[in-house]
């Protein structure tokens, strides 16, 4: 029962594009990878929060000040929250690869 439920969760993780499997490797996520998603994030956040400013002020001064500050304070804590929880091996579980025929 144990294997089963092991083999239908490798089956979900490879559907969900989490994972990619070659049958000899996993893929890791690159200090690259996590800095586009940091920006393509905080893009439509900040964008999101401008607009809030804006409404709640009438200012494009304002708004240019949260767009400003918002980019460079939530861009260094995202990227530094995403390398950290790559260092944390809790919720990790290590799958073998998969047999040839």
């Amino acid at each position: 029962m144990l294997v089963m439920s092991t083999q239908v969760i490798y089956v979900e993780i490879i559907e969900s594009g989490r994972f990619e499997d070659n049958s000899e490797n996993m893929t890791v996520t690159t200090r690259k990878r996590s800095m586009m998603k940091a920006i393509s994030w905080r893009f439509i956040a900040t964008i999101t929060g401008a607009m809030i400013v804006y409404f709640l002020t009438g200012k494009f001064e304002d708004a240019g000040t949260f767009i400003i500050l918002d980019v460079i304070l939530k861009l260094l804590f995202y990227y530094a929250h995403e390398r950290g929880w790559n260092m944390v091996e809790w919720g990790i579980e290590e799958i073998p690869a998969a047999e040839s025929a």
